[in-house]
């Protein structure tokens, strides 16, 4: 991760930054850490640490995120085409490491 992204982050957790978190990641945080076990965490803890940081707020899946998705290209899975839109939608970058993304240039991307 970039000095850039954690500094964001940091200042998220301290409420100077704000962090759009797509509500489609909690869905995903959700099958990782409890349906698929792939991380030492509890969903219910990461949820609670999150809510209780000023700077993270959660992002709806919204209307004008699915009128948008005719309009994108469909080489990206459903969960990270809402993450693009959210990002577009909201003028915002998307911090992410994923390769495909950050690869497109489809949107402002930083980690």
């Amino acid at each position: 991760m970039s000095k850039k992204a954690r500094d964001i982050f940091l200042k998220a957790e301290k409420g100077e930054e704000i962090i759009l978190v797509p509500s489609i990641v909690f869905a995903e945080m959700f099958w990782l850490l409890e349906r698929k076990r792939q991380y030492p965490l509890k969903f219910k803890k990461v949820v609670k640490q999150i809510r209780a940081k000023p700077g993270y707020q959660l992002f709806p899946i919204s209307y004008p995120i699915i009128e948008a998705l005719p309009r994108i290209e469909f080489r990206f899975e459903m969960h990270d085409l809402i993450l693009i839109l959210t990002a577009r939608l909201n003028d915002a970058p998307l911090i992410t490491k994923d390769g495909a993304i950050t690869e497109s240039k489809i949107v402002k991307t930083l980690w």
